[in-house]
């Protein structure tokens, strides 16, 4: 398991889920970022992750584990 951490405005988040999932995570969010057009297309694998991260949180259902609810989006 591996633990990121991200910020959403002045809040730091953190995640943790398994090594195979970040990679699988970064994919996801780098083809959202090409597919919408995230900062112009001039952010960083990391920008795209973090913006992933905070949006794929902000759908999360109660109830739901944060950590579970973004390994589910690669499962």
């Amino acid at each position: 398991m591996e633990s990121r951490h991200f910020f959403d405005d002045e809040r730091q988040l953190t995640i943790t889920v398994s090594e195979v999932c970040w990679a699988a995570i970064q994919n996801l969010a780098n083809e959202a970022a090409a597919s919408e057009g995230w900062l112009g297309g001039h952010g960083s694998d990391w920008d795209y992750l973090n913006i992933w991260i905070i949006r794929r949180l902000a759908k999360r259902p109660n109830g739901i584990d944060k950590n579970e609810w973004v390994a589910q989006a690669v499962l």
